[in-house]
């Protein structure tokens, strides 16, 4: 069954001061609102992710603090997303 990405931002944000604590730097493999592995680079958990649990279901999530960590800003020369 495919992950819940929704469940698992939800989860990331309600617990980042305790995971950026504990794995700040580093990526999280989530799937719906539970861990399922943690890897040093974006890179290496997305290429373990699709191995072991097939693409479409996890959650890649970079910790840090902040809401950078979880939100992204495009800008065009017409249009600005927020």
């Amino acid at each position: 069954m495919a992950s819940n990405h929704a469940l698992a931002l939800q989860f990331y944000k309600d617990h980042q001061d305790e995971l950026v604590a504990k794995y700040n730097g580093k990526t999280l493999i989530l799937k719906d609102d539970q861990i399922l592995e943690v890897k040093n680079t974006l890179a290496e958990a997305y290429d373990f992710a699709v191995e072991k649990f097939g693409r479409g279901n996890f959650s890649l999530q970079e910790v840090s603090p902040g809401v950078d960590s979880y939100t992204a800003s495009f800008a065009s020369p017409r249009t600005a997303i927020y």
